[in-house]
């Protein structure tokens, strides 16, 4: 999940969340309600965007490990 959000900032030059969020908000927003930021299609390549989106997949069994996601980053360069 951080490194998609890693990704994110990088490739959007911007966070991903307000910081006017109190943590409690955060956490009722993103752990219990599922809210992610959008993924801007003008900011970051396609396969970016998709590696960000499975990153921050709702089930944590879901998501790529490490080896995966420097797989797919090693075949983007």
């Amino acid at each position: 999940y951080s490194f998609g959000l890693v990704l994110y900032e990088i490739f959007n030059s911007r966070r991903p969340y307000p910081t006017s969020w109190a943590f409690p908000q955060l956490y009722q927003k993103i752990a219990l309600g599922n809210h992610r930021p959008e993924l801007d299609e003008a900011s970051a390549p396609i396969l970016v965007n998709q590696l960000i989106a499975r990153c921050w997949h709702k089930d944590v069994p879901n998501r790529p490990k490490m080896e995966e996601v420097i797989f797919v980053i090693e075949n983007m360069l």
